[in-house]
Parts: C-alpha cells; structure tokens; sequence
C-alpha cells in the first residue's frame, strides 16, 4: 500500500512490483557511478504501468528519456520535476503528458516548452534559462497561478499581466522591466524577488508593502 517512493537510478527496471498505490514517484541519478555506462539496462519497463502517480520527478539530469518513463507508464500524471537535454527529447515526451498541469525544468536554456504544453499548465517552475528562450509567449497560459524564474536576463514584467498569477519567484534574474506592472496583478499574494540586480526601486517596494500580500521577500534588489 505504498504511496510515496524516492530510489535510485541503480535499482531500476523493477523484476517485479505492485505499485497501483503509488501516487508519488522519485528516481534520482546512479548511486554507482559504474552503472551509468550501462544506462539503457537501467530504464523502466515499457510494460509496467502506474496508473496512480500524480507526481513523478526524475532527478537523473544526464537522463534523455525521463528513465524511460512515457505518457503510457503514467496516465494520470499531473506534476512532472526533471531537466532537459539538448536535442529536445525529453520535450518531445513531455508533450504526451495529456494531464499535465505542474511543470519544474532545470536545464531549460532556449527550449520552446509553450509550443508543446498549449494552456495546460497552473505551476511552472524555470531553472537555467539562456538568451533565445520565448518568455513573452507565456502569456498564452492563462490558467497560469504560480510561476517561478530561477536566471533570466531580459523579463518584462508586461508579459505576465494579462495572467491571474497568485504567486510570483524571481532568482537571478538581471535586466528586468517594467516591475510596476505589479501593482496591477491584483490577484498576487505571494512575491519573492531574490538577487534581481536592483528590479525594483525603493518606491515601488513600499507600495507593495502597502498590498500587505501575504507573503513578501525582496532582497538585492534594491
């Protein structure tokens, strides 16, 4: 009756397993570092279904396949955690995913995820992102409602307006524009603008104070 299961890269396929509980799945990279030459042997059964898994995280960033995991091996996945590779393969699997709603990329450099994902997503969290990354089209998810940015050099904040963002984490961001547009996201609650290169002026952080959101963190910023 397991729920919940976090192992390693080096104990997978599974010979045999009765997982139809398991609603949250966790694989992460080698133990044994020997073993990663051998990684195809290491991937999960095309066969092996798991029917409940809402949330599955592939912490395997040298991963090209998501350990083999594909839409078939988890129809009701809703929350996915795991990084991109360099020739769009995991995007292209990703894409399959017809109930996702919660996407966390590392690695994402320049990789268009909106073309792929339509209006799908409520949570999108960023990491890595490099020059070329279309942001300004992430105005098209307008069930968006939390969204998180770890190191992105060009963010007007225009193009996030015309969504209903509840909550809003910027990291390392450099060159952002237009941060009033705050002031009018009247459905923001939370905000953490955290070693921004000075996004927002003294003026406009007094006046989100005065918001009394219910979370506020702005540090380096200003």
């Amino acid at each position: 009756s397991i729920e919940s299961l976090y192992v390693s890269r080096d104990l997978i396929p599974f010979t045999k397993s009765n997982l139809a509980f398991l609603k949250s799945f966790i694989i992460r990279d080698f133990c044994d570092e020997g073993l990663s030459a051998k990684f195809q042997e290491h991937s999960w059964q095309a066969d092996q279904i798991l029917p409940n898994v809402k949330f599955y995280g592939c912490l395997d960033q040298k991963s090209i396949d998501l350990v083999g995991m594909k839409p078939r091996n988890l129809p009701s996945l809703e929350w996915l955690e795991c990084s991109l590779d360099e020739k769009n393969k995991v995007l292209d699997i990703i894409s399959g995913f017809e109930s996702l709603t919660a996407l966390s990329l590392g690695n994402t450099r320049n990789q268009d995820l909106f073309e792929v994902m339509k209006n799908k997503l409520k949570v999108l969290n960023l990491e890595i992102l490099t020059r070329g990354f279309p942001l300004w089209k992430i105005a098209d998810q307008t069930n968006l409602e939390i969204l998180r940015i770890n190191g992105y050099a060009g963010l007007n904040m225009e193009w996030l307006l015309d969504l209903s963002l509840k909550e809003i984490q910027l990291f390392n961001c450099s060159n952002v524009t237009n941060a009033e547009t705050l002031l009018e996201m009247m459905q923001l609650e939370s905000l953490t603008v955290v070693s921004c290169r000075k996004a927002l002026s003294k003026e406009l952080k007094l006046k989100l104070k005065e918001r009394e959101l219910h979370f506020l963190d702005i540090d380096y910023s200003g």
